[in-house]
């Protein structure tokens, strides 16, 4: 027998390694590259745990990193990446509060589910930035973010990567502060 949450989870933990192994890579185009399997993986997971906004977010996630940092119209991408996701977001919105059968409620529902619209525009805003470790607050900021979003739809193998990521993107700051403070003395 199909077990569609089973399925879904082994999606969330590949996503889950690769998210956590992401924050200890030095490069932010290593960190891009990684993004894209993770947010491949996680989308995957998020539809088939019905998070459709998550999906889309992931799904718009990967064509984002493929695009925006190669572009030589970074700001106009932006701005298109962050509108789509939320027209999509609009358009699946009213189906998913209608056919949310969950033991939280609906109102929590309609707050939770605009998570991956807010980590889609901090993650854009800074992908084109230079310093990594700017990126890598981003990075903070969205996964802190996530844990609530996969905490309410069950995914535990993501929240858990979520907080091993924030430790992960901690840790490295943390290191390249240490590096670049023995470096200048």
């Amino acid at each position: 027998m199909f077990d569609i949450i089973f399925f879904a989870n082994v999606c969330s933990a590949i996503a889950c390694i690769i998210m956590v192994a992401i924050g200890f890579l030095k490069k932010k185009e290593q960190i891009v590259i990684g993004q894209c399997f993770q947010l491949g993986f996680l989308g995957a997971g998020n539809f088939m745990f019905g998070a459709v906004s998550g999906g889309i977010g992931n799904t718009l996630g990967v064509i984002r990193n493929l695009i925006l940092p190669k572009s030589k119209k970074p700001l106009m991408w932006k701005v298109i990446f962050i509108v789509v996701q939320i027209i999509l977001s609009l358009c699946f919105y009213k189906s998913t509060i209608e056919g949310y059968d969950g033991t939280n409620s609906v109102e929590t529902l309609k707050l939770i589910y605009w998570i991956p619209v807010l980590y889609t525009i901090i993650l854009t805003a800074v992908l084109d930035t230079k310093n990594v470790n700017v990126f890598r607050v981003a990075i903070i900021i969205a996964q802190s973010m996530f844990c609530f979003f996969d905490g309410f739809y069950g995914n535990w193998f993501a929240f858990l990567a979520n907080i091993l990521t924030v430790l992960s993107n901690g840790y490295s700051i943390f290191a390249d502060a240490k590096a670049a403070k023995k470096a200048n003395a």
